[in-house]
């Protein structure tokens, strides 16, 4: 395997014989497809060598940012370089583990603006904002005063005077047709607002596939042994999420959540995205595979890949700048075994070799 595959943007392929959109290799999504959860917690994603994920940690963010800001200034150079993740319910706790591991780096203020809730790392040098919003909509109805308005939400606007983002849609779609309509209005608007700096990478922007969940999570040796393997999940979870089979615990599982239709939309937004210069952030190949961490109703919103897709978006937004395929942040002509331990240098991020 060439390491330059190891990121590789893939395709989408539907199996004829079960209906799964399949993900095969092919120039230009950020994935590891050929991973496996080891560690007595499950909580490294192993994948073969050359292949490495980089694990994410706060000097390396603060890097990468430093880095990404520097190579395309704003207007204003010394304003903060800036990180915005704008999704649903799920996102909120890849927020969480994010700002976890930024913990250290962290110094008020804390501030609700019109663009996200902000807060501010890395010595004060790197803006992070979070919008909730489910279906990317532009406007939501409130009510003041007795009152019903439109208020706008400015996630485009906070997308595009970023550095860096990442965005997601899926699984508040009513369907194929919602979803396609809806991907196909943001992404005009987003092309409409700042459709060039996306594809120079001035804004660095990624699309956060969305997951199915796990109709096995209240059945954890089943869960364990079903989720074992890509083979072993295709045999036996996805009949289940298309109603092939019946689910080990129909208290806990209702295939009105529509999970089984979740690769199709991921398809479709590769297919609306990528020539606009969005990468695709596949965080599904790892999380199909890992256990859920406690017993939500939905089995969704705690599995516990979710903090891992972090890690996934460092590597990929490295790969990007070229670092991990010159090898500019560390050997990697050296196995794992022998990688030096070296944290990224800023002085290398900020003019690398591509």
């Amino acid at each position: 395997m060439r390491r330059a595959e190891c990121l590789d943007n893939g395709i989408y392929i539907a199996d004829p014989a079960t209906g799964l959109m399949l993900e095969t290799t092919a120039s230009g999504f950020y994935t590891y497809r050929r991973g496996a959860w080891i560690g007595d917690n499950l909580d490294h994603w192993n994948v073969p060598w050359p292949c490495e994920l980089l694990e994410f940690d706060g000097d390396s963010f603060c890097a990468l940012m430093h880095a990404l800001h520097t190579k395309h200034p704003r207007e204003d150079p010394d304003a903060p370089a800036k990180f915005t993740l704008v999704g649903d319910s799920v996102s909120i706790r890849q927020q969480h583990g994010l700002a976890g591991a930024l913990r250290n780096k962290h110094e008020p203020p804390y501030a609700r603006t019109e663009t996200g809730d902000v807060q501010v790392f890395c010595n004060g040098s790197v803006s992070f904002a979070f919008m909730r919003n489910d279906n990317l909509r532009e406007y939501k109805t409130v009510h003041e005063n007795g009152v019903q308005r439109r208020r706008p939400l400015k996630w485009v606007k906070a997308i595009c005077e970023s550095d860096l983002a990442v965005f997601n849609f899926g699984a508040h779609a009513d369907g194929i047709l919602h979803f396609n309509e809806t991907l196909s209005e943001a992404a005009e608007a987003l092309n409409r607002a700042c459709g060039a700096d996306i594809a120079s990478g001035k804004a660095k922007l990624f699309f956060r596939t969305t997951i199915e969940g796990q109709p096995f999570c209240h059945s954890p040796n089943l869960e364990i042994k079903y989720i074992a393997n890509m083979p072993s999940w295709k045999n036996h979870v996805w009949p289940v999420l298309t109603g092939q089979d019946q689910s080990p615990d129909p208290k806990a599982y209702d295939i009105r959540f529509h999970w089984h239709a979740f690769q199709h939309y991921n398809a479709i937004a590769a297919s609306i995205l990528r020539p606009l210069g969005v990468g695709i952030l596949d965080v599904v190949p790892m999380s199909r595979l890992h256990p859920t961490t406690d017993m939500m109703h939905d089995c969704m919103h705690t599995n516990g890949a979710i903090e891992k897709w972090n890690s996934l978006l460092l590597s990929a937004a490295y790969a990007d700048m070229c670092l991990l395929r010159t090898g500019r942040h560390r050997n990697i002509g050296a196995r794992p075994s022998e990688a030096p331990a070296v944290l990224f240098s800023e002085k290398a991020l900020a003019n690398p070799e591509v």
